[in-house]
């Protein structure tokens, strides 16, 4: 059993802002894949679009080919883009009518590194402890006066007026 103890929100919106921005830039570089290449390769990796300028123009620098085929821009738009997403696990996102979103394992994934749980061996405790504070929850108003406490403020339970009272 798995209690959660703490919840990093700040770390957990962080890290979410990231995926989406990441996401973001995917889709803007398969828009500009299309754009230079007129609609025939819709792609985010620099190789795939640099295999297609050169087939295009037959010279081996993919820069120029681009400044021939009137898409410089575009082409140094697509590899500022890469450098974003580059060192990051496609497999995080999801592909919806060529726009790419977060996926849901991504999310989870993140959830369940943002969470603290609970060790292993204090879950009893807690467990004991949840019981407790039911009994005491379902106690009247002013279960104050069934303990007593000695002369050095230990608290213990006025037996005699658990007793007579109407708990049992």
């Amino acid at each position: 059993m798995k209690v959660p103890v703490n919840f990093d929100d700040h770390t957990y919106n962080t890290k979410v802002k990231e995926l989406n921005n990441i996401a973001r830039a995917l889709t803007e570089a398969v828009k500009l894949s299309k754009i230079i290449t007129g609609g025939e390769v819709r792609t985010t990796n620099s190789k795939d679009l640099n295999n297609w300028l050169n087939l295009k123009t037959g010279f081996p620098n993919s820069l120029s080919n681009a400044t021939l085929l009137d898409v410089g821009v575009e082409y140094k738009s697509f590899l500022d883009l890469e450098t974003i997403y580059k060192s990051f696990d496609v497999t995080l996102f999801e592909v919806v009518k060529e726009v790419y979103k977060t996926s849901l394992n991504a999310l989870e994934a993140i959830t369940i590194n943002c969470t603290e749980y609970l060790k292993e061996d204090k879950v009893n405790d807690y467990i004991k402890l949840e019981k407790s504070a039911k009994i005491l929850n379902s106690l009247p108003p002013n279960p104050l006066r069934l303990f007593k406490t000695n002369y050095l403020g230990k608290l213990s339970v006025n037996l005699h007026l658990l007793q007579h009272s109407d708990l049992f």
